[in-house]
Formats: structure tokens, C-alpha cells, sequence
């Protein structure tokens, strides 16, 4: 049997749980006081809430400032999508279809064997004439079997007859200088011009409808380092011009 000590003294450890009764006092009291403080809501807060988030699902998605003046409270506005604008392209192919559709039924021929090309850009839909199938190299003189090509190309255009026409002639960027063309600037014009006066002449096209330009070797479509990229850069262009880009043609 173990003795007591003297004097009366109680062992140190008897006494421990003495420690861990104050720590549990202390915390249940911390949580009172917590509990205490979450009941003190501020009314005035809790009603400026309420009538804000009334005010999101009324008004739809936004950004909400809990606590700003009446009328301060949205903070930005989340822009709900709108209907996709179409593109300028997209507009000149809606209306180029009919006409593009009735081309390709005339001009079907030319198009399988690739004198003819054709594609729709956003200035209007284009026809383009290789340069193999109407002149000779250098030159803008027409070949005297072109007839076939133009009298076709000629019937495809008259489709879109009272449309304003753009005649564009292209050259490959090969330097020419002779004493009739100077430099690419002058043949490429010239081929346009000739393909104009045969337009007109085989279907009576309104003159004051059709324009010409010469772009030389500037307006390139493939690559001029090899012979078919080349052969692609010479050729002129017939553009039936979409109703926005005849609008910004002079006196329109």
C-alpha cells in the first residue's frame, strides 16, 4: 500500500482534468458568444440584399453590389448574344445564287475543261478567262478561235444583263517591253478592253454599266515561280458586281 504524503498533499495528477475543464469552459464559451453575434444581423443589410437579388431575377444576369446606393447596384451588365451579323461574302452569295446557278448551267462546257473559272467573292461573283483560251502570248489581239469561248461567256453574262460588269485584265509578273506595251500595265488594260468590245458587240451590254481596269502582274492568284501558277495570273476577269460594291462605283 503506497503511502500519503505528508502534510496532507494530494497527488499532482488527481488535479489534470481540472486543466481540460477550464479548456472546455473557455471554448463553450467562445461558441455562445459566436452564436450570440450571427443572431445580431444587421436588418437594414439583410433587406438591401433581399431586394437586390429580387431585382437580378427580374432583370436577368448581372452583377450585383450588395450595400451601393439605390440605382448603384449593378455594376455590369452581362450582354445577352445577339443575332450573328452575316458577312459581306455571305450577303453577296445569297444574292449571287440565282445568277451564279444559271452561269454554271451555260457555262458548264468551259467549266469542265478550265478555260472558264468562276468563284464568288465579296465584291461579286467572278468569272475568269485563262488568257490560253482568248490570246496570244504577249499580246491582246484575240486568238481567232476564241469566238466559241466568248460568244458562251457572252450569254452567261447577258443573264445578269443591267448589273454593273467590271472588266479586269492580269499579267504574270514576267516584264514586258515592246513598243505597243510598254510595260503589263498597258497589256493587261488592253486584254480587258477587247474582251468588253466583244461583250458588248455580241450582246449590246449597256456601256454605261461596264468598267474597265488593268491591274499588270499586281493582283496575282498563285504563285508566278512556277509555268501553271503563271498561266493561272493570266487572265481577265469579268466581275458582275453585288449591289454594295456597284454603290461605291463613281456616280452611283
Amino acid at each position: 500500500m503506497s503511502r500519503r504524503r505528508r502534510g496532507g498533499g494530494h497527488d499532482s495528477g488527481a488535479e489534470r482534468w481540472l486543466v481540460s475543464y477550464a479548456d472546455f469552459i473557455t471554448l463553450l464559451f467562445a461558441f455562445f458568444v459566436v452564436l450570440f453575434a450571427s443572431s445580431n444581423v444587421d436588418k437594414a443589410k439583410l433587406v438591401e440584399f433581399t431586394e437586390a437579388y429580387q431585382q437580378y431575377l427580374q432583370s436577368g444576369p448581372q452583377l450585383l453590389s450588395v450595400g451601393a446606393p439605390p440605382g448603384d447596384q449593378l455594376l455590369e451588365t452581362v450582354p445577352t448574344p445577339g443575332p450573328v451579323e452575316p458577312t459581306r461574302l455571305e450577303i453577296t452569295a445569297a444574292e449571287m445564287a440565282p445568277v451564279e446557278q444559271r452561269l454554271r448551267e451555260i457555262l458548264d462546257v468551259l467549266l469542265a475543261d478550265e478555260s472558264v473559272s468562276m468563284s464568288v467573292e465579296a465584291r461579286g461573283l467572278v468569272i475568269s478567262l485563262k488568257e490560253a483560251a482568248l490570246f496570244p502570248a504577249g499580246a491582246a489581239s484575240l486568238r481567232p478561235g476564241s469566238a466559241p469561248v466568248l460568244s458562251t461567256v457572252a450569254q452567261a453574262v447577258a443573264v445578269a444583263r443591267g448589273r454593273q460588269i467590271r472588266l479586269e485584265g492580269h499579267t504574270d509578273d514576267r516584264p514586258i517591253r515592246t513598243a505597243e506595251y510598254p510595260s503589263n500595265w498597258e497589256l493587261s488594260s488592253a486584254r480587258a478592253t477587247e474582251v468588253m468590245r466583244a461583250l458588248t458587240r455580241l450582246e449590246g451590254f449597256d456601256e454605261q454599266l461596264v468598267s474597265i481596269a488593268g491591274y499588270g502582274q499586281h493582283r496575282p492568284v498563285a504563285s508566278n515561280r512556277t509555268p501553271e501558277g503563271r498561266a493561272q495570273n493570266r487572265r481577265v476577269d469579268i466581275v458582275l458586281l453585288a449591289d454594295d460594291a456597284a454603290r461605291q462605283e463613281p456616280g452611283s
